[in-house]
C-alpha cells in the first residue's frame, strides 16, 4: 500500500512540473495582452482540475452559491499543498495571491508570479511590509483579479487555526472589497504538511456569505480578523 502511494505521489510531482511548465509559459507569453484577466482565469482553472484529477480525492464543495459575480478577498485556512489547486478549481475566477518576495527570486517560477500581477509581501521588514499593502492596494484598483489570501501566513500541520496576519485585512478595508471566507477541512490529512504522500481523505470546502468591509474603519481591523477567523474555525471544530 505504502509503495502505491509513493508510486500515486511521485506522478502527481511529475505532472505538477510538467502543467505549471505548460501554463506558465504561455501566461509569460501571452499574459500581456490578457487585458481581461480571462487566459489567467482559464489557465488557472485548469490547472487546479488537472492536479485534482491526478489526486482522485472527494471533494464535497458547500456554499458556492455564496460567490456571486465581484470581486472578493478570499480568506482561507492552510493544512496542505493541495488548498491551492482545490481553491483554483472552484472558484473559477481570475485570482492573484499575496506572495512571499522569496518566491519571485525562483527561476522560471518567479517569471510565472511577475507576468500575470502577482503581489509580493515583505514580511521580514515592518516598513516594506507596510509598502506591500500599499502597493496591493495599487494594482487591486488597476485589474479586476480577486485575491486569495491565507492570513495564517504559512501552512499549519493540525485542525486548528494559527494567529492570523493583519496586512491582508489593512487591505480589504482600505480596498474595500469583500472577503469571502473559506474553510478546507480535510486537506491537511490528505497530503500533510511537508508530505508529498497522498491519503484518500474526503476534503469538505466551505464557501461562507461575504463579509462587506466598506463599514470598517483602520481601527476595525482587529474586529474585521477576528470575525473572519471565527467564521472558518467554525466548521473545524464541528
Amino acid at each position: 500500500m505504502i509503495i502505491i502511494k509513493y508510486i500515486k505521489s511521485f506522478i502527481l510531482i511529475i505532472i505538477t512540473i510538467l502543467v505549471t511548465f505548460i501554463f506558465g509559459s504561455i501566461l509569460i507569453c501571452f499574459s500581456a495582452f490578457d487585458k481581461k484577466n480571462i487566459l489567467l482565469k482559464k489557465c488557472e482553472y485548469i490547472w487546479g482540475k488537472i492536479l485534482l484529477l491526478c489526486i482522485g480525492n472527494k471533494i464535497k464543495v458547500h456554499g458556492y452559491e455564496n460567490i456571486k459575480k465581484k470581486r472578493y478577498i478570499f480568506c482561507s485556512n492552510h493544512t496542505s499543498a493541495l488548498d491551492i489547486p482545490i481553491a483554483l478549481s472552484i472558484i473559477n475566477k481570475p485570482i492573484v495571491f499575496l506572495a512571499k518576495k522569496q518566491l519571485f527570486n525562483i527561476p522560471f517560477f518567479g517569471w510565472i508570479l511577475s507576468s500575470v500581477g502577482m503581489i509580493k509581501v515583505n514580511r521580514e521588514n515592518k516598513d516594506k511590509s507596510k509598502q506591500s499593502v500599499d502597493h496591493a492596494i495599487n494594482q487591486i484598483k488597476d485589474n479586476n483579479n480577486s485575491i486569495l489570501v491565507y492570513p495564517e501566513g504559512t501552512r499549519i500541520n493540525n485542525r486548528t487555526l494559527g494567529t492570523f496576519k493583519k496586512g491582508c485585512f489593512i487591505i480589504a478595508i482600505k480596498s474595500e472589497l469583500p472577503i469571502l471566507p473559506i474553510t478546507i477541512k480535510g486537506a491537511g490529512d490528505a497530503m500533510p504538511k511537508s508530505s508529498f504522500l497522498i491519503n484518500k481523505e474526503e476534503i469538505n470546502v466551505y464557501f461562507h456569505k461575504e463579509i462587506e468591509t466598506d463599514k470598517y474603519s483602520f481601527k476595525d481591523k482587529d474586529i474585521l480578523l477576528k470575525k473572519v477567523y471565527n467564521t472558518i474555525k467554525e466548521p473545524l471544530i464541528s
